[in-house]
């Protein structure tokens, strides 16, 4: 069966982008015919893995393939949720052999393997994208989750989110103020007042904190504070100059920031890591509750950027070698 080339390459393009898995209502927009699909279906260029989706050209089914099958079953707008949004977005761990999937409406079919959650209010603003994957924003996740865990898991998780930096303080807000009658909200309530409670500290006592935090530890070197980093153009919260490793210490960390504190933040760190130094970004709330995890994630990056020192009278093959490794 002669199939138009370009459409070919199109398919495969999509099915890349998801990781091998195709749904039949894409393959059709792309101009893959009924018929076409039957054929394929027979030659093994396409395997079922649900209802209308499929993987194009292998059975070699990875996790993610998975992940994107799961919600192409449930429709357009489904996306991951509950545990699998919590190991998307790097907060939690579960190797529960169903894939969760969150989608507005009331009568969608189930499938194998899924685990449907229809939720009676599920907005477009409380879907989004992570490292590629359809799944419910951070703050989303929170909600749902917060009925099946205990407060210790959730405030685990909510410190994670934190420390990645993908936690928006009123955006929990904005959506506990709309979940009246969920479950377990509570929790959520305890962890809001507990963040609020933290007092504002000047970025001037952030920096003095940070300085002191490593000045006391056996297990890194003094940085200095407040260097002009000639290369990047830029003055420099901590540096460990030896290293060439940079501590950014950032305020206000619950609220979001602006697009353009956003972009400053990002233009910082390329013009530094340009310049060869490593950085390491430290929010206000870490400082505070995180300290020795902040020690060792600067003693890591520290013995990373440390040059190989060779004996004086090495063997020049073997030196050789150990600096091509």
């Amino acid at each position: 069966m002669d199939i138009d080339g370009r459409i070919e390459k199109a398919i495969a393009a999509l099915a890349t982008r998801q990781d091998g898995a195709i749904a039949h209502r894409q393959l059709l927009g792309l101009g893959l015919g009924e018929a076409a699909i039957e054929f394929w279906l027979e030659i093994g260029r396409l395997h079922r893995l649900h209802k209308g989706v499929y993987a194009l050209g292998h059975m070699a089914i990875t996790r993610r393939t998975r992940w994107w099958a799961a919600p192409l079953a449930c429709g357009d707008d489904a996306v991951l949720s509950h545990w699998d949004g919590g190991v998307v977005w790097g907060v939690l761990n579960s190797s529960s052999p169903l894939i969760h999937v969150s989608a507005p409406g009331r009568t969608r079919d189930g499938h194998p393997g899924i685990r449907l959650h229809l939720p009676r209010q599920f907005p477009e603003r409380d879907r989004t994208t992570h490292k590629g994957l359809p799944v419910t924003t951070v703050a989303r996740l929170f909600i749902d989750l917060t009925p099946y865990l205990s407060l210790d898991r959730l405030t685990r998780m909510w410190d994670d989110a934190n420390r990645q930096q993908i936690l928006d303080l009123k955006e929990v807000e904005e959506i506990r103020a709309r979940s009246k009658g969920r479950r377990g909200l509570k929790k959520i309530d305890h962890l809001l007042t507990q963040t609020r409670d933290l007092p504002p500290r000047t970025r001037t006592e952030l920096e003095r904190d940070g300085y002191l935090l490593f000045a006391e530890s056996p297990d890194v070197p003094t940085p200095s504070a407040n260097v002009w980093i000639a290369e990047a153009a830029l003055e420099a919260d901590l540096v460990f100059a030896p290293e060439r490793v940079v501590v950014e210490i950032d305020h206000d960390e619950w609220h979001a920031k602006t697009r353009r504190q956003r972009e400053r933040d990002n233009d910082r760190d390329f013009r530094l890591q340009r310049a060869g130094y490593k950085v390491l970004r430290v929010s206000d709330f870490r400082l505070r509750t995180d300290r020795q995890g902040i020690v060792r994630d600067v003693r890591d990056l520290l013995r990373a950027q440390r040059p190989l020192v060779l004996p004086e009278h090495a063997d020049q093959p073997l030196a050789a070698h150990l600096l091509q490794a």
